[in-house]
């Protein structure tokens, strides 16, 4: 069954602004690796992710790539273009091969002011992604590598699946993807990664985590805060 905006990904969206989009957005399937938007272009489409997964990222001028944030079905990448009409903040990269939804920008913003549920919808989501990105300001600017570490491990947690040996992220980012969402390096999440799994409380398996007990991370992190 091809994914849509009526799967359970989608439960928290407007159903007036999921019967507006449908009505007028092109489908694309995108291959892993292909770049949708550049940051500073003057694009303004808006994407909803059906499936897949995409990365939101910059590059500085040494090629060091820093990742924003990782986008999944059921949220929108592209909303900032065709909000405020300004250049594309960010490039954004499909992880994984995916499925999208594709919508002009001035008929996005049509949709949501058609309706004021949607509008609303629009504004609590804006204020989320603000809360998170200040949240990993605040860890960047104030919390140790390995406590970074951490924070990552809880919230690619919130996206796990329960088991019988923990919580399973699959597929795990690479320790390279990791190192670019916290501001360090490869080879330091790398030797990171190692303690954690020398004390058993993360396993790396065939390019999947396992997080053995969440309870024990956030009392490492506390210990890690108050050294």
């Amino acid at each position: 069954m091809d994914p849509s905006l009526s799967s359970s990904a989608f439960s928290d969206w407007p159903e007036e602004l999921k019967k507006s989009l449908e009505a007028i957005g092109r489908r694309l399937s995108v291959s892993r690796h292909t770049l949708l938007i550049e940051e500073n272009s003057r694009s303004n489409e808006v994407y909803v992710v059906l499936s897949g997964e995409f990365r939101a990222t910059n590059f500085a001028i040494n090629g060091k790539e820093v990742i924003f944030r990782t986008i999944e079905a059921g949220e929108i990448f592209g909303e900032y273009a065709a909000l405020d009409g300004s250049v594309r903040s960010s490039t954004v990269i499909a992880s994984r091969n995916s499925e999208t939804l594709v919508i002009g920008g001035r008929d996005f913003l049509e949709a949501l002011l058609a309706d004021r549920a949607s509008s609303l919808w629009m504004m609590r989501r804006l204020a989320r992604q603000l809360r998170s990105l200040t949240e990993r300001i605040f860890e960047l600017g104030a919390m140790k590598v390995s406590a970074r570490v951490l924070c990552e491990i809880l919230r690619l947690a919130e996206s796990g699946q329960a088991v019988e040996q923990g919580i399973l992220v699959t597929p795990a980012p690479t320790q390279s993807e990791i190192a670019a969402r916290i501001g360090t390096s490869r080879e330091t999440v790398s030797r990171e990664l190692g303690r954690l799994t020398r004390s058993a409380q993360v396993e790396v398996k065939r390019g999947d985590l396992i997080i053995r007990d969440l309870a024990v991370i956030y009392e490492r992190l506390d210990q890690e805060l108050d050294a």
